[in-house]
């Protein structure tokens, strides 16, 4: 029997009712983000403010692509790839992942449709964060 590739669902998965959603990126990977309140002791405003670093940072990293060569691309969405899995931002990171490869690969830098990609991404993950923070009863955004 051939073992089943990574990322895959097995007959017996499928059969036990396991969701599709395992295998696809998450928004918000909020295990992430329970990890990172209990390591923290719980410190929600503490959590808060590293989510709210990162979406500045990420807004940051996104707004340097349009001036940047292929090579510094790559560079800046490998950063952006190892933050977003940080904070369990898995579909950021894959996309940054995918379009990092493409920009080690390419003679010409990622187009402006690529990186508006990205900054929609970043809104869709900062809507997420604001509305798991919010069933925390935070009386802030992030």
């Amino acid at each position: 029997m051939v073992a089943p590739l990574a990322d895959s669902r097995s007959r017996a998965q499928i059969a036990e009712g396991a969701s599709a959603d395992r295998f696809e990126p998450q928004l918000l990977d909020t295990g992430v983000f329970q990890e990172l309140l209990g390591a923290l002791g719980g410190d929600l405003d503490t959590v808060v403010s590293i989510y709210r670093t990162f979406l500045a940072t990420g807004l940051t990293l996104i707004g340097s692509l349009p001036q940047q060569d292929c090579i510094t691309q790559a560079r800046t969405l490998h950063t952006l790839k190892g933050s977003s899995t940080m904070v369990g931002a898995e579909r950021m990171a894959r996309l940054a992942a995918n379009l990092q490869y493409v920009a080690v690969k390419a003679i010409h830098p990622i187009i402006k449709t690529r990186i508006d990609e990205l900054t929609g991404e970043l809104d869709m993950f900062r809507e997420a964060i604001n509305a798991h923070v919010k069933s925390l009863q935070y009386p802030g955004e992030v």
